[in-house]
Parts: C-alpha cells; sequence; structure tokens
C-alpha cells in the first residue's frame, strides 16, 4: 500500500478509536459485496488463538479461522467501521470455537461452505530484527489455502501490505488493486462525508474504470445524423434505380418502383393530414405493399406502427386504442382480422386506385417539418402491466443501425437479404434496412415456407440469399447441411448453442446479436471465430458504432472485469421511450452519467452480463421477470394478469421453466370458490383466444392459495412443480404399439416431458412449429417418413402415429372429443373428401370457446361394407345423438364434408329436430364435383387411385391417413345427396382463390353457369335453395390454403364464431 495511504488510514483509525484491522475488514468486505452484488458478505477471518496466559507458552500453530459476517448497505461509512469493530470484538469470545460448531450453529445446510473467501490479518516484525537461530539456515517460504481466494494484510506497525492467493481465472495483482482502491475510497469518506453510505464505496481502480467505462466504448464514427430513414433508400434509388428493391410473392419491385409507389402513397397520407410524430398502423401480411405501406409512410412524415394479423383481435385492438393512429392501412387478411376497427381504414389493395393519379416524386423532409429526431415506429413488446407497451424510436436511431449493419455485414448491391421476422418483432426492421439501406434485394418468404425449415432451405437456394437473421429456436442445436449457401448469418432473439455457431461457421461468416427494442434493435454484435475461447454460446460482441455499454451494480457504479453487472445501454440507439408510458419511461431512460453528451440518456435493460478480458460482453440472463420465449420477449405477469381476468381465477402467477427450445411458461392459478369447475385446457383456450401461442402456458397448477414468504411476498420456491394432471391433454391413455411408444418417445424428448398419452396433441402440450421441424427430422433420422403438413394435420399421437405408418385412420364408432369444454350446444364437423378430420383441431383453437366441437368420423369399412349415403347419415347422427340427443344441433364440414352435413342436417330436420347453423367450408355443389377438388364426385367417374394420389400431393396430404377406397367410395356416396330446397338456413364460406384448373373443359362449362369466385355468389347453392336462406362470407386463401394457412386459418375461426353468434341470438 502506498505510504500516504498507509498514515491515512492509521490516522482514521486512531481518531475513531477502532483498530486498523476493522478497516481492513470493511474494505474487503466491500471488494466481495461490490464484485458479487451480495449486500451481506461472509468471508473467515484468522483468529490467532492464544487468548489466555496459559496458551502464551504453548509450542504449535493455535490460529483459528472462523466466519465473518459484514453488511454492506446504507449505513455511513464511519458507522459501518465501528460496526465492524465491534463485531470483531465480540468474535473473539469465540476464539475457540471450531469451524465444524460454527457450521453447525449457522443453519447453512448441505455442503454449502459457510464461506470460500478468507482474510489473514498478520501483526509481523520486519525481517532485519528477527533473531538467527544458530545451525539454521532459510531456504525458502511458500504459502498455501485451501480456499479460492485469499487476502494477507501484513502490518508490521510502519507499513501495510496486501498479498492474494487466487485461483484462475481470478487475478492476484487485480484483486489487491480492488483492495487498494476501497481502502483509499473508504478513508476518503472517512475524511471528508462520513455518512457517506459505506454501499457507494467504488472498488474499481482508476484505469479499469477507464477501460470498462470508455476505453471500451470508444465507439464513435460518423453517420448522416440529420438525416431521415427513407432518404437514405432514396439515394439508393439515384444509384441504382432499375435494381431489384423487393422479391415477393405479391410482386417484384426495382427501386424505381418501389419509391414511385412509396411517394404516391405519401402524397395521399400528407393529403390526409399525417405529419411529424403522427402515427399511421399497417396490419398486413408480409408482402411488397406491405414494404412500399411502411415506407410511404415515412415519407409522409409518419411513424409506423406494425401489427401482425397473426396475433388474436384483442391483442391487436388494444394496440389500436393505445397508439391511435390517425390512419390504419391494412390487407385482405388484416381486416378479416379486425373486424370492424375504431380507426380510419386505407384497404391496401385500394392504394394503387386512391394514388395513381397523384405525383411519383420525393417529398422533402423539410416540406412537413421532418427531421432525424422524429419518430420512425412504435414497436409494442410484452409488459408486465398486463398488456403490451409501445417503443418510441427515431429515425436517427435506425440510421445509425444502418450505417453500423453496412460495416459489419459487408453489404453491397449483389446482397440478398432475406424477410423472415414478423413485422410486430423488430428483427423485420433489421432485415428490411439491411437491404433498402445498402442497394441489396429484400427477398420476403411466404409464410409457408418460412415455417417448413427444408422447404425454406430450397427457397434460400432458388433466391440466392447471401444475409439471413434468424431465431436459434429455428435450429435447436444443429444448423442443417442444407443451409450451406448463405454467406451470412445472423442469430439474435436469444442465445444460440455452442454446436449451432460452430456448424453455421463452418460455411458462413456468422454474427451473435443483440438488442432489446428499445436501442434499435441491436446494440451489440459478436462476430464468431470458432478458434476463440471467449466466443461461447454466452458471448454478445462488443457495442455497435456510436453505442455504450455499461454493466453496472446497484449502486450505478461499473463492475469489476468477470463480475456481474446490469446491462445498461448508451449512445445513439437510445429509444426516445414508451408511448403513453412517463413513469415507466421515466424508470428505465435515464440520463446517462458516463457520458458528456449533453442530454445523453441511457436504457436499463433488466439483462446481466459480464465484461470478459478483451472487452466482449457476456450475456448472463435476466435479472427480472421478464424471459425469452422462442426469441420473442415476454413479461410473464402480462400472462398472469390475463389469466386472473379469468371469470373463475381468483389469483395467478406465471414463470418460465426449461431452458432453449424447451423454455416454455407454466402458470400457477387459485379458483375463486372450492367449487369452480375449471382445467387446464379451459384456462388455454381462454388465453390462446388473446395473446400470441409463444406467451400461452404450457401447464396450470391449480393451487388453494399461493404460497407467501413470511413477509408476505410471492414465495416462488414453494411452488408445487407442474404434474401431468396440469398440462393441456385428454384422458390419459398409454401409448399402443411400437409405433406410438416411438412417437412418444421423440415427444417426450422434445417437449420435455416423462410421460405422453395416445390421446395428448403435440401443440396443445406446448409443441409449436419449430418444434414440429425438429420432429420430423428427428424421425427422418429413426428412419421414419412424416410429412410437417401432417404433423399439424393430425397433432394427436394416435392420428400421428397412422400418418407415419400407414395403417388405415379408422376411428371408432364414437364421436372425437376436439374441445369438450363450453356452455353452448356442441359443434359438430364432418370429414373432407378425403376422409381427414384433423383440420378441426387447429381451426378449434381459433373457433370462440363457447361451445364444446367434436369431429364425426367416417363408419369403419366404408368401401368394404359398401355403406350408402343413408347409412352413413345415420352412423353419423348416433354418434352425434350419443353427445346431444336433441337439437337444436349446429353441424359444419369442409369441402365435401359440407355435403355430409347438408345431409345429416336434412335428416334430423325431417325427423322434428332444429337445426341451428349448418357451415359448409368452401363446399361445392354435388354435380360441380369433380377431381380438381377433393371428393371428386359429380359428372366424371369417380378417380382411379392414381388420381387420387396426385391430388393428394398436389394438395399436401399424406395418403397414408386413409385408403382410396375408401375415398372413391365416398365420392360416389356424395353425388346422390339430396339438395332440393328446403327451411334449413346455411351459412358458406367461400374461398376467394381460385384452386382448379381453369383449362379444362368442364371448368369453362360450371363458369357458364354462374360459378365465379370473383363475388359473393354461393357457388350454385342459390340454384336450388333460396337467395334468403343462404349467408354467403368471402375466406383468405384458396380451396386449400384456407386452412393450411396459420393466418387464413384463424380468420376462418372467426367468421365462423361470428356466424355461431348470430345464430344463438
Amino acid at each position: 500500500m502506498p505510504a500516504a495511504l498507509n498514515r491515512r488510514l492509521r490516522a482514521q483509525a486512531a481518531r475513531l478509536g477502532v483498530s486498523l484491522a476493522s478497516l481492513c475488514h470493511l474494505g474487503w468486505a466491500l471488494v466481495l459485496s461490490r464484485s458479487s452484488h451480495c449486500e451481506q458478505g461472509v468471508f473467515g477471518t484468522v483468529l490467532l488463538g492464544r487468548s489466555g496466559a496459559e496458551s502464551e507458552d504453548m509450542v504449535g500453530l493455535l490460529i483459528n479461522t472462523l466466519p465473518v459476517r459484514v453488511d454492506i448497505n446504507g449505513t455511513g461509512a464511519q458507522e459501518a467501521v465501528r460496526a465492524v469493530h465491534a463485531r470483531l470484538g465480540a468474535l473473539l469470545a469465540h476464539e475457540q470455537a471450531t469451524l465444524s460448531l460454527a457450521q453447525q450453529c449457522s443453519g447453512v445446510v448441505g455442503e454449502a461452505p459457510l464461506f470460500n473467501a478468507l482474510l489473514n490479518y498478520r501483526h509481523n516484525q520486519s525481517n532485519e530484527t528477527t533473531t538467527e537461530i544458530e545451525g539454521v539456515q532459510w531456504l525458502d517460504e511458500q504459502e498455501r489455502s485451501n480456499y479460492p481466494v485469499t487476502l494477507s494484510v501484513e502490518d508490521d506497525g510502519e507499513t501495510l501490505g496486501v498479498t492474494v492467493q487466487a485461483v484462475a481465472p481470478l487475478e492476484p495483482a487485480r484483486v489487491g488493486g480492488y483492495m487498494a482502491q476501497a481502502l483509499l475510497s473508504l478513508v476518503t469518506a472517512l475524511e471528508t462525508t462520513p455518512q457517506k453510505a459505506v454501499c457507494e464505496l467504488p472498488i474499481l481502480p482508476t484505469a479499469e474504470r477507464k477501460r470498462v467505462l470508455y476505453d471500451w466504448n470508444a465507439t464513435g464514427v460518423d453517420y448522416p445524423q440529420g438525416e431521415c430513414l427513407h432518404r437514405l433508400f432514396e439515394q439508393q434509388v439515384q444509384r441504382t434505380p432499375h435494381a431489384m428493391a423487393v422479391t415477393a410473392d405479391d410482386g417484384v419491385l426495382s427501386y424505381a418502383a418501389l419509391n414511385d409507389r412509396a411517394n404516391r402513397l405519401a402524397h395521399y397520407l400528407r393529403a390526409q393530414g399525417v405529419g411529424p410524430d403522427e402515427r399511421v398502423a399497417v396490419c398486413a401480411e408480409r408482402s411488397s405493399a406491405m414494404v412500399v405501406a411502411l415506407l410511404g409512410i415515412l415519407k409522409a412524415g409518419g411513424a409506423y406502427v406494425p401489427l401482425d394479423p397473426g396475433y388474436p383481435r384483442e391483442r391487436l385492438n388494444y394496440i389500436l386504442g393505445d397508439a391511435v393512429p390517425t390512419l390504419l392501412l391494412a390487407d385482405a387478411r388484416g381486416l378479416q382480422v379486425l373486424g370492424t376497427p375504431s380507426v380510419s381504414v386505407i384497404p391496401l389493395e385500394d392504394v394503387p386506385l386512391l394514388t395513381g393519379e397523384l405525383p411519383a416524386g420525393d417529398l422533402t423532409p423539410a416540406s412537413a417539418g421532418l427531421s432525424a429526431n422524429h419518430l420512425a415506429y412504435v414497436i409494442y413488446t410484452s409488459g408486465s402491466s398486463g398488456q403490451p407497451k409501445g417503443v418510441m424510436v427515431e429515425h436517427r436511431q435506425v440510421v445509425n443501425l444502418c450505417q453500423a449493419q453496412g460495416a459489419l455485414f459487408s453489404l453491397t448491391t449483389d446482397s440478398r437479404v432475406l424477410q423472415f421476422a414478423s413485422a410486430c418483432f423488430d428483427a423485420s426492421i433489421f432485415e428490411i434496412v439491411m437491404a433498402l439501406g445498402h442497394g441489396g434485394t429484400l427477398i420476403i418468404v411466404p409464410d409457408d415456407i418460412r415455417q417448413d425449415r427444408q422447404r425454406l432451405a430450397g427457397f434460400i437456394r432458388q433466391y440466392g440469399v447471401t444475409h439471413a437473421t434468424f431465431p436459434p429456436a429455428l435450429f435447436g442445436q444443429r444448423y442443417p447441411d442444407d443451409f450451406s449457401t448463405l454467406q451470412y448469418v445472423v442469430f439474435a432473439g436469444e442465445s444460440p448453442s455452442a454446436a449451432l455457431l460452430q456448424g453455421a461457421a463452418e460455411t458462413a461468416v456468422v454474427f451473435n446479436a443483440y438488442g432489446p427494442t428499445e436501442t434499435a434493435v441491436c446494440a451489440t454484435a459478436l462476430r464468431y471465430e470458432p478458434a476463440n475461447p471467449l466466443h461461447s454460446e454466452r458471448a454478445i460482441g462488443t457495442p455497435i458504432a456510436n453505442t455504450q455499454i455499461y454493466l453496472l451494480d446497484p449502486q450505478g457504479e461499473p463492475v469489476p472485469v468477470g463480475a456481474v453487472g446490469e446491462l445498461y445501454i448508451g449512445g445513439v440507439q437510445v429509444a426516445r421511450g414508451y408511448l403513453n408510458r412517463p413513469a415507466l419511461t421515466a424508470e428505465r431512460f435515464l440520463a446517462d452519467p458516463f457520458s458528456a453528451e449533453p442530454g445523453a440518456r441511457m436504457y436499463r435493460s433488466g439483462d446481466l452480463a459480464r465484461w470478459l478480458p478483451d472487452g466482449t460482453v457476456e450475456y448472463l440472463g435476466r435479472n427480472d421477470e421478464q424471459v425469452k420465449i422462442r426469441g420473442f420477449r415476454v413479461e410473464p405477469g402480462e400472462v398472469a394478469a390475463r389469466l386472473a381476468a379469468h371469470p373463475q381465477v381468483r389469483e395467478a402467477v406465471v414463470l418460465a421453466r426449461g431452458e432453449g427450445a424447451l423454455r416454455h411458461l407454466a402458470a400457477w392459478w387459485v379458483p375463486k370458490t372450492e367449487e369452480t369447475a375449471c382445467d387446464a385446457a379451459a384456462l388455454h383456450a381462454w388465453l390462446a383466444g388473446a395473446l400470441p401461442d409463444y406467451m400461452v402456458p404450457r401447464s396450470y397448477v391449480r393451487l388453494d392459495a399461493l404460497p407467501l414468504t413470511p413477509n408476505g411476498k410471492l414465495d416462488k420456491r414453494a411452488l408445487p412443480a407442474p404434474t401431468e394432471d396440469a398440462r393441456v391433454r385428454g384422458e390419459y391413455e398409454a401409448p399402443q404399439g411400437d409405433m406410438e411408444t416411438a412417437l412418444a418417445a421423440q415427444w417426450c424428448a422434445l417437449l420435455g416431458l416423462d410421460q405422453v398419452g395416445r390421446h395428448d396433441s403435440f401443440f396443445m402440450l406446448g409443441g409449436h412449429s419449430l418444434l414440429a421441424m425438429r420432429l420430423v427430422s428427428r424421425l427422418r433420422r429413426a428412419g421414419y417418413a412424416l410429412s410437417l403438413q401432417a404433423v399439424f394435420a393430425a397433432p394427436v399421437l394416435t392420428d400421428m402415429a397412422k400418418c407415419i405408418y400407414g395403417a388405415p385412420a379408422y376411428p371408432s364408432d364414437k364421436a372425437i372429443a376436439v374441445r369438450t369444454e363450453g356452455h353452448q350446444a356442441p359443434l359438430f364437423f364432418l370429414p373432407s373428401g378425403f376422409g381427414d378430420y384433423s383440420y378441426v383441431y387447429e381451426l378449434a383453437r381459433f373457433i370462440d370457446n363457447e361451445s364444446p366441437i367434436y369431429a364425426l368420423p367416417w363408419p369403419a369399412g366404408l368401401a368394404e361394407k359398401g355403406f350408402t349415403l343413408a347409412k352413413v347419415v345415420g352412423y353419423a347422427v348416433a354418434m352425434l345423438r350419443r353427445v346431444q340427443p336433441h337439437g337444436p344441433y349446429h353441424l359444419a364440414g369442409y369441402s365435401s364434408g359440407g355435403l355430409l352435413a347438408w345431409s345429416i342436417a336434412r335428416h334430423l330436420r325431417e325427423n322434428g329436430e332444429k337445426i341451428a347453423f349448418v357451415g359448409l367450408i368452401d363446399t361445392l355443389l354435388p354435380e360441380m364435383r369433380h377431381s380438381a377438388s377433393e371428393a371428386f364426385a359429380g359428372e366424371a367417374q369417380s378417380p382411379s387411385a392414381a388420381e387420387i394420389r396426385e391430388e393428394a400431393d398436389r394438395i399436401g396430404l399424406n395418403m397414408d391417413l386413409i385408403n382410396a377406397a375408401s375415398i372413391q367410395h365416398h365420392a360416389r356416396l356424395v353425388a346422390d345427396v339430396d339438395v332440393t330446397p328446403t327451411d334449413i338456413d346455411v351459412y358458406l364460406f367461400k374461398a376467394k382463390e381460385e384452386y382448379m384448373d381453369e383449362n379444362t373443359s368442364w371448368f369453362k362449362r360450371i363458369t357458364q353457369r354462374g360459378y365465379t369466385r370473383e363475388d359473393a355468389s354461393a357457388l350454385l347453392w342459390d340454384t336450388v335453395l333460396e337467395p334468403e336462406r343462404i349467408t354467403v362470407t368471402r375466406v383468405n386463401g384458396n380451396h386449400v390454403t384456407l386452412l393450411t394457412d396459420a393466418g387464413n386459418r384463424q380468420a376462418l375461426g372467426a367468421h365462423i364464431s361470428a356466424s355461431l353468434k348470430v345464430c344463438r341470438e
């Protein structure tokens, strides 16, 4: 220790009447506390062990080690010194006590040691006064300790020194430096501000403080500070007007064409009152039209608010109510999902007509008073209050991001960037800016391909994609070989596995990127180097351009290198704050005390991290309840608040369980009364109607009361682990046969379960699209063939097993319970022309939970036993009556299943029963059925087996579900359906898009009879039924995609729900 520090310490000890050892014990406690975030520091202290006269002349080593606890809290420095002095004095009374006795008295159970750090304060005489002993030669000395870190204080009465022994990777010299700084901070406080809280005293030496605050944050580079985001795009238009800007299902646009369309829309929006900081919502599928909308809003001076039409209507309407946009731009799917929004709507399909005559020239930002400090977008993230919160991001933040991307990812006009993320996920901005800000091409992958990893790989190869950003959960532990054509791969949203990083790095330049929405998508990036030992899966790199990373302790002081601190982000990337949340903004967006920039702010992320020796940041998780599920940020408090709103739930708590791809939410809930009859499936359905699937818990544990700690807080440790009964599943029956058993084992491995029953649903147990891909891949490696569509179509174990080994899917003679909850009359679905009723499972998720839902399967041996239509109807009616003896009845069917539903309804009506609802999902009249659709009935002969398989392949069905003979027989049956007029009302849900081959003579013939997809006509049902008996609802998609596309399926469910509500009224 410096001589000056030694003198000052001794002077303060004398002034306070305490030992110098007391100051050193407090200094050591400071080091341990500030480097570990523990207010209560417990460490060992060495006692002399010679407290009595009888031990003075005793030969041998009598020293003893006992624990001492020092509280590093808000107590003033002077008071803390006196408290330590008193505590050390009291410890002397136990000088002869053994450490094992201290362990017994401590209450610390198990193998945990009382302490793992030691302080040995030694009063030494100088070597010059040591008496030489005749015949004894001094050779060497070494010290050893059983503790990971030992600090010895050498006090010879005149000088003071410290010696540190520490195990790797701790560096003894650095620990000694922290001790020196702690003593300097302590003595300075005692001299000048003795009331200063001891917990605020810094331990970081000047050199290390400079390194972590400034040297590693020296990221300043020039960027176009005054520019707006869309100006970067316009400059690129001038450079390469004819280069391809966007490729999507709905068209291809050059830079010039995209700019012209966006400009016309901007002129239109400006005329509608859109200007700086005015918000305009966009609810649309990912398409070139969506990109036009985003650019048009920016050019008009507004800020766009993205809405994902795949999200529940309730959540979308909340965002609309909170954001209060001036206008809403929506495509057909968005309009279907939103219903009747409370804001003026501009259909995207009308934009060309509305803007076609408007100028195509650029609007200058100055003409609207727009600057780089105005909003570019508002994106909503999960919020702990029970509702999402909107993050306001300005142009300057995204402009800086764009410049940083160019340097990081070597972007050029030849770059082809995959647009993979949902528009509601800020990774979409990352992708769009990466392409259009540097002259590259944005390649928008269709949603159905996006969910299928094999097709996605083929898409990437087909379009020559060079850059892609993925959530690690898409791949799990292994990077597929068929993605090897990518040149740059960015993992974001959650930590990738080491194996995934290594696999991707074999063929691509790999980055691990980190950044909350509140810092414009990205704050740090790591260019992964497999040979670098510091580049683990948790390493998130260094701050990007004009960005600072601070790792601070609870007092706001920088933590030592290697110590855990809360991650704060400063610099240009910091967003404006939260929309309509001033208190939360003030809590999370703080003044930056380390910046000399006027008005500089930093964002408190709530993440934990530490510095690695080279300045790389290592991510260590969250310090609050916020978690990442499949790459999405989730506030479990929001989910708990939503669950507690259930009419039968008094209170609830939601926590995350599992790791990696198995990470999921679990819920614990208390019913309002003991008599409450509510199960996991009902609660799951309640939440699934209001929240995205990644926010819906997998299990629901019913409790009499939530466990509390003595001070009244929730005792999370006392929450019981979810049992099998708490999971969303059917009545348990063990898997049967080798195939079901093997499939169940794969489910257990993927879903982290101990047990799976044959009636359980893959998706109700927590499966999702990414895990479905992994299931197909695992089965393929094990030698089994299963299509991804089969997983979605047949999610129940017993049905999925039949899809694998090809046995006929002949169900029992009982109605299949898809959902048993609900207080209204049940809704019964009929199989399609392929005998497939698995579509009902996914569709049921989006039909209101007031009605139980059942499927009425074909009878076993449909063809072999020569069933007539009357017998099939009688068979179905018998199943139906076992569930609901009398009407009013609700029936529905997809494709030719609608004809069966109609026949059953006629039979029941003729027998005196009431029919409340008959839903026909894209059902054509029998004489119109042909091989261009599933049933193949009508004017042509029954199809051959080859024709059936060809058609099944075309629509992606697995023909192993049932046999061709049954399909052929069914085709003949539905040709005999009686469609003569009756008093039954029909609700027809008609696909907007054509599916059949328009070049056939048959198609031309039915077109002449009035068949069309272009209007609300009734697929010729209006030729046999009175028009007032038919309600036609046009739905997105074609005959197949109206159910296979998740968004279309959700919209269809909403339409069916609305029709059921009308019937009930």
